[in-house]
């Protein structure tokens, strides 16, 4: 019998789950879309279909069946599409396409056919979904500002039905998901006692509550956004394709390329960073209630949105980097040597009450700054790829243009290739700041960074040689750190004026 593709892709998120400031709502959307693609085979089975899920990421599936003709398999490419739950399509696009497939032509072939198809769909379809008709109200939403409010959401203020949607359902979806994914890796394990809360375990639901806590004193109500992507994740498939030309087993790549990163990566540190949050003496990453405080907007792919308290943010990170190193080599037998997966991120520290969705759009671009010097040949890639570009504006709200041209004015004469971190550095960073932020005078540093604004080089040796003067004990421990950081590139001290809140304990 014919075999055939099909292709199912939610689009146009920026209208179906990053169209409000709210966090629920963003969340409630993209963990809903996510989830849409479950019931596929579920339902395909009921109808006796038997359909090979090769590929289910944050907005995509990609579906293998065979059909008695093209009549036949239409009816399958829409019996797919209305396994999609009827309430995710309320409020996101969702586009199919379907492709007979050719054993003459390479898999990647098929899948850019396929792609170029649900583009086509996308074009013919408006860019969201149009709200039922309502005379209950004239007023706007109260999170989107755009479609009629129906809902009361407590105060004044209230919702469309397509915010409440997602806003009523993503708490459920993001929790239950989560569970899910924990019990595939972490409750199979020898000391299943041990982890037994994390299955009890609630996360917070608002960033107020996510980065409130006196305790932290100047972090009381600041928020690290944590954008995290594979880097020239796209490339390597497609150098994997490269090895057979047999369909199954391109096939077979792609469904274990995308099983690698997320039971054998993303998983893992989820699991980790989980664990590391319900230890007794990080009591920080949990509010008085208990809840964790780690908000995730993106999961899925080969792209993470995590949004976690700024004094949290280097154990995060830290603990996503080290998780990730332990399955970095991924092997074939037909490569010539093994494909290192590595990740760059992009961070912001900031207020919690600023516009998510424009701190989340300079997290993106400071990832676009960590990739700048990556190489696009996939085998040239080291160790050093696995890297974060961050952006302190906790001084600051908003700023104008990209991130790249404000870090060239605002930290002149350093240039934004300079604010590139290396994974393999954050540890022995992380500690050599605690030795500055201890003994080396605030006032100072403000001094240094406003000497080497001026590109006055022999001022800040002046006022390097006063501050060892104060602290005669600790002016070799001091003077390493400040050493090992610097590296030669004295535009490394906004480097350290930038991150120095971010690590021990605020004083």
């Amino acid at each position: 019998m014919p075999q055939y593709y099909v292709r199912i892709e939610a689009v146009n998120l920026d209208y179906s789950v990053y169209d409000t400031h709210d966090i629920s709502t963003i969340r409630g959307g993209s963990f809903l879309i996510l989830n849409s693609f479950n019931g596929i085979k579920r339902k395909a089975k009921k109808a006796g279909v038997q359909l090979k899920i090769l590929s289910s990421a944050a907005s995509e599936a990609i579906i293998r069946f065979e059909a008695n003709g093209d009549n036949e398999a239409f009816k399958i490419e829409k019996m797919c599409y209305n396994a999609l739950p009827d309430t995710t399509k309320k409020f996101t696009t969702f586009v199919s396409a379907i492709l007979p497939i050719t054993e003459n032509q390479s898999f990647q072939t098929h899948i850019e056919k396929l792609k170029a198809r649900c583009r086509w769909q996308q074009y013919k379809n408006l860019s969201f979904v149009l709200p039922k008709p309502s005379m209950k109200t004239k007023d706007p939403c109260s999170f989107d500002g755009v479609r009629p409010a129906i809902y009361p959401e407590g105060g004044n203020e209230k919702s469309s039905s397509i915010v409440r949607i997602r806003r009523k359902n993503g708490k459920k979806f993001r929790n239950d998901l989560y569970n899910k994914l924990i019990d595939k890796s972490v409750f199979v394990s020898e000391q299943e006692d041990e982890l037994e809360p994390i299955k009890k375990t609630k996360f917070v639901n608002d960033l107020e509550t996510l980065s409130s806590n006196p305790e932290m004193r100047s972090l009381d109500g600041k928020i690290a956004f944590i954008y995290i992507d594979g880097n020239r994740f796209g490339r390597i498939r497609n150098k994997l394709f490269e090895v057979e030309r047999y369909l199954s087993e391109d096939e077979k790549l792609l469904k274990d390329f995308q099983d690698r990163i997320q039971r054998e990566i993303r998983e893992p540190a989820l699991e980790t960073i989980l664990k590391f949050a319900l230890e007794p003496e990080n009591k920080s990453f949990l509010t008085s209630s208990k809840d964790i405080r780690l908000e995730t907007l993106l999961w899925g792919g080969d792209e993470i949105e995590w949004v976690v308290p700024a004094w949290q943010a280097f154990n995060v990170l830290k603990i996503f980097f080290n998780e990730a190193s332990k399955q970095q080599y991924y092997s074939h037998e037909k490569l010539e040597k093994p494909i290192l997966l590595t990740h760059a991120g992009g961070v912001v520290f900031c207020s919690h009450n600023l516009p998510i969705l424009q701190v989340r759009k300079y997290a993106h671009q400071l990832c676009d700054i960590a990739k700048s010097n990556i190489p696009t040949d996939v085998d040239s890639i080291d160790c050093t790829a696995d890297c974060f570009a961050f952006l302190n504006m906790t001084a600051f709200d908003l700023i104008k243009g990209d991130v790249f041209r404000f870090l060239k004015e605002y930290h002149f004469p350093a240039s934004p290739n300079e604010f590139i971190l290396k994974a393999i550095e954050i540890e022995s960073l992380e500690h050599n700041l605690i030795t500055i932020k201890n003994y080396f005078p605030r006032n100072k540093l403000f001094d240094i960074t406003t000497a080497l604004k001026n590109q006055n080089f022999n001022e800040i040796n002046t006022i390097l040689e006063k501050v060892y003067e104060l602290v005669p004990e600790r002016s070799v421990e001091l003077k390493n750190a400040i050493t090992d950081i610097i590296n030669g590139n004295l535009h490394r001290w906004f480097l350290i004026s930038d991150l120095l809140s971010y690590v021990g304990e605020d004083k």
